[in-house]
């Protein structure tokens, strides 16, 4: 059976990883939730016990960690690196040996294939400290990912909307790229716990449930909202070359989605459409479970 604690309870993606890790066979109860402050609606049961902990002091982890054989990190970069990776110091002390595997905060765009590489800088050194202790860890890459009442459902900008029913759509209209359901990243990190041995886990995952092109996608959004929308359009070499000049000039957090947009711009290249070589490894043949259409993603 295989102890699992999952840091940041808080994240988008907490509530369908756990509700797959019940499913799983091999997943010893309670499964672990970190979070910074224990609130009303974070109530412990047989299935779900709550941990405060905070990056503020990593010792503070330690608790949490032992006994703990996978760890699941669903915490967003910290401006500050040495907040970032303070888990890490948790993990060295508890002993990198007695962990199976560790899940870093990546669950995004392919790192090595984003065109804004001192964005995403903290997520790769974060990965690259863990494996040097030792520690075995796989980054898990899924391209935007879809929740009702969320991303790529009333949060949009990443896709270039801009308010008023307005959409710049950057790149090739009709290049695909990758979407993940919330649910299916769920029911592929248990899958990787339940069911793929440790040893032929690769350092890196790449998954997503479905492909879609831009002017797919907003063709569904207006028929979905019943409204009309005002396409506008830019070339991936005038996207690319204007995303550069904004970054030169400093980064503004409020920007981040916008690069992420001109990620997709990219597309076959950009981090987006990656080929998803990991779908068969957590679920061979569609044998633990059926990827989402895009067409059922908002049923």
């Amino acid at each position: 059976m295989t102890t699992v604690a999952i840091i940041g309870a808080h994240s988008v993606l907490f509530e369908p990883i756990v509700k797959a890790l019940k499913q799983a066979s091999n997943v010893k109860f309670p499964i672990r939730a970190v979070t910074r402050k224990i609130g009303p609606s974070e109530v412990s049961d047989d299935k779900v016990k709550y941990y405060e902990a905070t990056a503020d002091d990593d010792k503070t982890y330690d608790p949490v960690l032992t006994g703990t054989d996978v760890i699941i990190n669903l915490t967003p970069p910290s401006v500050e690196e040495s907040k970032y990776n303070s888990i890490l110091k948790s993990i060295e002390r508890v002993g990198v040996k007695n962990f199976k595997f560790y899940i870093p905060s990546q669950f995004g765009v392919e790192l090595s294939e984003f065109p804004f590489r001192p964005l995403v800088y903290i997520k790769q050194q974060h990965s690259e400290k863990a494996r040097k202790l030792g520690l075995k860890t796989v980054d898990v890459f899924n391209s935007y990912f879809v929740n009702k009442g969320g991303f790529l459902d009333t949060i949009l900008a990443h896709l270039g909307y801009q308010g008023d029913n307005k959409v710049i759509i950057r790149g090739d209209p009709d290049q695909l790229f990758n979407v993940s359901h919330v649910d299916d990243i769920g029911l592929s990190i248990a899958s990787l716990i339940d069911n793929v041995d440790k040893a032929s886990i690769p350092d890196t995952l790449r998954i997503y449930s479905d492909r879609v092109s831009q002017k797919e996608f907003y063709d569904a959004y207006e028929k979905r909202h019943n409204v009309k929308l005002e396409r506008s359009y830019e070339s991936k070499e005038e996207a690319l070359r204007k995303a550069t000049e904004k970054l030169n000039s400093g980064f503004k957090p409020a920007d981040f989605l916008y690069y992420l947009n001109v990620g997709v711009s990219q597309s076959p290249e950009g981090g987006f459409a990656f080929k998803g070589d990991g779908r068969d490894i957590v679920n061979p043949g569609e044998k633990y479970f059926k990827w989402r259409k895009f067409a059922n993603f908002y049923d």
